[in-house]
């Protein structure tokens, strides 16, 4: 019984983890977005002010 339990609780694990890795993925992308963003909003704040 103590098996089945062990086993339920490590599939469960790498369940959570998978989704944390994916999680983390999509955190930097859109990190990377935020930093591509700013540069176009800086250089867009320049041209004006030229």
């Amino acid at each position: 019984m103590q098996s089945l339990w062990v086993r339920e609780v490590v599939r469960l694990t790498r369940e959570v983890n998978d989704r944390d890795l994916q999680i983390l993925e999509i955190n930097q992308v859109n990190q990377q977005r935020n930093r591509d963003y700013a540069l176009l909003v800086r250089e867009r704040n320049d041209l004006r002010a030229e």
